[in-house]
């Protein structure tokens, strides 16, 4: 993207900005004409290609479609009218315009986080650090990203952005000069190739024989010695020398008291009589008022085929269709202009008791934020959306699914190693594992391609399911409040006036099929897909261990040291991790990008050898501050109160987790011992345990020849891509 005249070069600050608001404006929200004209042309299943790319000395833009069929037609065809699509939304902007509305909300949504700055739990400082160093590497002023102020007034003055003049045409103009006029922009096409893997790996099968078909046998003698040498060194620990040199924290200096989060209990009393929580925290959000309304799923009540609706009724909610008097466009520019975001989205979680498998606790939680002088703008958006959803449109429900449906099977190799950890903690955990395969992982895939031909067959059907689930969840008396903010008190008559909108009581319901964990399989999996790598998984319920803090620390321990050295570090897998669910006893391995598969589950399988090994002092208290930091991860104010608010919902007490600190600080190597005791006999028993694998048929092929570890010959293998 080269800068128009009037900018000095790339990193003038006015262009920088300027190029990240019509990013936005272009792709920014479903609503976005050209990401909804991609979706809507019905030609793929998922806007592709990241917009906007500003990292580098000179900006680029990218953007198209996943998921094109193909079929008979040519791909130069299908690709040209991929571009068509795009070209004819770019020249339709400029020749009528872009609608005033959806300039402001765009640029009002790209200040409010610049001025917000929320990072989450990475720190604020690097991530200043960052942003200056997109202008800093190329030795052009660090602070200009960060002093955005005065370039941001001018793109205001510029495009008569909020001054109620008619548009200046300054982002057309933009878009003419950019991407219209621009003759540096090509097109790439990538199709899937059927034997493609197998193609490449006989390719360089054959090239490596020839390479070692002309070395001399003291050339094979010398790679040799050199992958001794490797391994040696792989195997060496690291010296107290080297190890000395690092700087340390010391026990000593871990705060010995948990952090609270000031919460106050109201109550607060609605028109029709229902008594309504509101968990208040007290916080310097700096004049950012953060709020949730968070709606109780009632799973005894509520129909169990309802349940797996809950991701796509969430979208609904959050006004992916409009509302029966906005559509989507004017839903989603109200929401830009006049607060900094809303979201919708189901989370499962269990109730902070050893031995509850057969509970679970579900609950929609919508969550917006605003200034606090626009907080009677967020209330009414948000009554909106959760009292009068437009429902009934099926073409736009398909549209969400198939995005639904591109967004999982393109993250299946990214995140591997999440589905496998999910798949072996459903395969041999409670309800709660059930309903996160269920609504998240390979269960759900399957769910939501099986809910894309039912919405094409049998519409009335599905909006059925959606308006009854509906009509089930949004009411006063399911209703709990999360409120963070600065004196949050100015916050509950409008507050209250809003959840008057709501209905007091779920409609009633026939009689319900009760939600129970069934259907689950009884045998370890092998799941295939067209990749090189596996993603190994095992998991199964810890015996004989009671819950106890050091649990954090050994499974740092393990992580970072056996699984580290030898699943990543010889293995040559990209990473490995050990999980533990302290509440469902629940202890899962995976790997991430690994080449190996029967010996990482033998790796996992001398988890308990690697325990049993004396443990220095040094080591051990390095283990302990690791996981307070864990503990103490840095949250800004809207995380402390969203937080708060999940350990309310579980049960978790401010004396629980003060216990559980304390446990942590105490830990000893007689723990770790303990622990690896509890993890042999788990891992000694197959039936007790359960390992799911994803990754190429070929690998997987192999390993079912091999009788090793859990009689991979014996696994359930089936086909997800």
């Amino acid at each position: 993207l080269h800068p128009p005249k009037e900018y000095t070069d790339s990193h003038d600050q006015v262009y920088r900005l300027a190029l990240q608001i019509l990013d936005h404006i272009l792709l920014g929200t479903s609503a976005s004409p050209l990401k909804k004209a991609l979706l809507e042309s019905g030609l793929g299943a998922g806007v592709v290609g990241g917009g906007l790319e500003e990292h580098l000395l000179q900006p680029a833009f990218s953007v198209g479609l996943t998921g094109v069929d193909m079929g008979q037609a040519e791909a130069e065809a299908q690709t040209k009218k991929v571009e068509e699509v795009i070209l004819a939304t770019l020249k339709d902007l400029v020749a009528n315009g872009i609608h005033p509305d959806t300039v402001e909300a765009s640029c009002n949504t790209i200040e409010f986080s610049k001025r917000e700055l929320n990072t989450g739990r990475f720190p604020r400082g690097l991530a200043i650090l960052f942003n200056s160093l997109t202008n800093w590497n190329y030795g052009k002023d660090p602070v200009a990203p960060i002093a955005f102020s005065e370039g941001l007034q001018t793109i205001k003055d510029r495009a008569n952005i909020g001054n109620g003049k008619s548009s200046s045409r300054f982002f057309e103009n933009l878009i003419q000069q950019l991407f219209l006029d621009n003759q540096h922009c090509v097109t790439v096409t990538m199709k899937p190739q059927q034997g493609l893997t197998a193609q490449q790996e006989a390719e360089d099968k054959k090239q490596l024989e020839e390479l070692v078909a002309k070395m001399g046998q003291a050339d094979l003698t010398e790679i040799s010695n050199v992958e001794g040498q490797l391994k040696e060194a792989q195997s060496q620990p690291d010296s107290e020398e080297a190890l000395a040199t690092i700087p340390r924290l010391q026990l000593t200096d871990m705060p010995k008291t948990t952090t609270k989060v000031p919460r106050e209990e109201q109550t607060v009393t609605t028109s029709s009589g229902v008594p309504v929580t509101v968990l208040a925290h007290d916080l310097n959000t700096n004049g950012i008022a953060y709020l949730d309304w968070v709606f109780n799923v009632d799973l005894k009540a509520i129909d169990a085929k309802l349940i797996p609706l809950l991701p796509l009724y969430s979208k609904i909610l959050s006004g992916k269709l409009g509302t029966l008097k906005e559509t989507e466009v004017e839903m989603q520019q109200r929401i830009g202009r006049l607060t900094g975001g809303v979201s919708v989205s189901p989370v499962i979680t269990r109730p902070a008791l050893i031995g509850a498998d057969d509970q679970a606790i579900v609950k929609l939680i919508v969550s917006g934020k605003a200034l606090t002088s626009g907080l009677n703008n967020l209330y009414d958006i948000v009554s909106d959306l959760l009292t009068i959803p437009n429902m009934d449109n099926a073409p736009r429900v398909e549209q969400l699914l198939k995005e639904s449906i591109a967004g999982k099977e393109n993250s299946l190799l990214p995140a591997g190693h999440q589905y496998v950890s999910g798949r072996v903690e459903y395969l041999t955990g409670g309800l709660e594992e059930f309903l996160a395969e269920q609504m998240g992982g390979f269960e759900s895939l399957q769910f939501v391609k099986n809910l894309q031909k039912q919405v094409s067959s049998d519409w009335n059907s599905v909006l059925g399911m959606l308006k009854q689930l509906h009509a089930q969840v949004v009411c006063q008396s399911s209703l709990l409040c999360n409120v963070t903010v600065n004196n949050p008190g100015q916050t509950f008559n409008g507050l209250t006036n809003m959840i008057n909108r709501f209905p007091a009581q779920p409609e009633p319901a026939s009689t319900p099929t009760p939600l129970v964990r069934q259907g689950v399989p009884t045998t370890s999996e092998a799941i295939t897909l067209p990749a090189q790598v596996n993603y190994v998984g095992l998991g199964g319920r810890l015996p004989n261990w009671k819950r106890h803090g050091s649990e954090l620390a050994i499974t740092h321990y393990i992580t970072t040291t056996w699984l580290w050295d030898q699943v990543r570090v010889k293995g040559g897998a990209y990473g490995s991790m050990c999980g533990f669910s302290s509440y469902s006893q629940l202890l899962s391995f995976a790997s991430y990008r690994d080449p190996g598969l029967l010996s990482t589950l033998d790796n996992y399988k001398s988890t308990s050898t690697f325990l049993s090994a004396p443990l220095s002092d040094q080591v051990l208290s390095g283990c302990i501050i690791s996981a307070i930091g864990k503990l103490d991860s840095h949250q800004l104010p809207n995380a402390k109160g969203y937080s708060s608010m999940l350990r309310y919902i579980k049960g978790e007490s401010e004396q629980a987790r003060q216990e559980r600190r304390e446990e942590l600080l105490g830990t000893t190597s007689q723990h770790f011992t303990q622990f690896g005791e509890s993890v042999e006999q788990l891992l000694v028993d197959p039936a007790a345990y359960r390992v799911a694998v994803l990754g190429g048929k070929e690998g997987i092929a192999e390993a079912q020849k091999c009788k090793n570890f859990s009689e991979p010959e014996a696994w359930n293998v089936w086909q997800v891509l």
